[in-house]
């Protein structure tokens, strides 16, 4: 696939802008994570359109309890998708 990137000096701050508690989330702890340190801030290091994001993904969802992310098979790893609670 190509892709016309876009070199910026910087898109967003940290994120998440909190640390995230994941330790209840058991559906995700055997996956190969794109991002397997989703849970800590951090600088943003890709963003990817709707052009591109289709052609990423792979078969295979995960979805866990309420209140946790959606697991998605990718050609990167699984990506983590949804709302998750702030407090710890």
């Amino acid at each position: 696939m190509t892709i016309e990137p876009l070199i910026l000096p910087k898109l967003t701050g940290d994120i998440p802008n909190q640390p995230i508690d994941s330790s209840m989330w058991n559906h995700l702890r055997t996956l190969s994570l794109a991002d397997p340190h989703f849970h800590k801030p951090g600088s943003m290091d890709l963003l990817l359109g709707a052009d591109i994001f289709g052609q990423l993904l792979l078969d295979g969802k995960i979805v866990g309890p309420h209140g946790s992310p959606i697991a998605q098979n990718s050609v990167l790893g699984w990506i983590l998708s949804g709302r998750v609670s702030s407090q710890r």
